[in-house]
């Protein structure tokens, strides 16, 4: 366990044996910069010089004579990697936003505006405008920063997209144009729409078809008409015999 290549790492051995005890550990913490990376100890701590993935291996022996050996590879950081759930996202101007960090440590969010629990691991923000927050994590020595980019918008329009006309047993799919997160349909014919952004219909007849589209707490609504027609009937007239030439 450890968090980044400024502090040490802390080993610990969970050999299980059946018969006697486990009476020696070598371990290699495969430091590539230096030769003296080894220890005897059960659980050793070591501190890494620069960061990179090390291959550890330990060889463990038993006062009955048996020996065993395993090798791992840790991935030794620079700084601790931050967590972020997203770094882009979008939200509507009377929207509250969570921002969850799966990080432990000190915390310290920037600008320190329109912003409940600056200090915390899931902080509150509700901006008016798109804005920047930087997030700035300290475990235990180890200082990484890492931003979110929330986007504001100070309302939601969709506009369901043009009426149409399709054969009969054809299907179409819907495309309204919208910043939407969030779609839910209903159509006057009873047809079952799926709540996404571009469903597939099959009318069966003229439907209109409802979109309530949403951002958070805004929304907004359109319709489209999709028109159904019957296939056409080909006539090419009657046979006919003419004189050759």
């Amino acid at each position: 366990t450890g968090n980044c290549y400024f502090n040490p790492y802390q080993f610990r051995d969970t050999t299980f044996i059946r018969y006697g005890v486990v009476d020696s550990w070598r371990w290699d913490f495969g430091d590539d910069t230096t030769n003296a990376d080894t220890s005897n100890l059960k659980n050793p701590t070591y501190l890494y010089g620069a960061p990179s993935t090390k291959n550890i291996s330990l060889v463990v022996t038993s006062c009955k004579g048996c020996i065993d050996s395993l090798q791992k590879s840790l991935s030794v950081n620079d700084r601790p990697l931050i967590q972020l759930p997203f770094k882009d996202t979008l939200i509507c101007s009377i929207d509250t936003l969570a921002i969850p960090v799966g990080n432990t440590g000190v915390f310290s969010w920037q600008p320190n505006k329109n912003i409940i629990g600056a200090n915390t691991a899931m902080p509150l923000v509700f901006p008016k405008d798109t804005t920047r927050y930087i997030v700035t994590v300290n475990d235990k020595g180890c200082i990484n920063s890492d931003s979110v980019t929330v986007n504001v918008l100070p309302f939601i329009k969709v506009n369901a997209g043009n009426d149409s006309i399709i054969w009969t047993t054809d299907a179409i799919r819907l495309h309204p144009v919208s910043q939407a997160l969030g779609y839910q349909w209903t159509s006057s014919s009873g047809e079952q729409v799926a709540n996404e952004k571009y469903p597939l219909v099959k009318p069966l007849v003229n439907t209109q078809y409802y979109v309530t589209a949403n951002l958070g707490k805004c929304q907004h609504r359109d319709t489209v008409i999709i028109k159904v027609v019957s296939y056409p009937v080909a006539a090419a007239g009657p046979d006919a015999a003419i004189c050759f030439g």
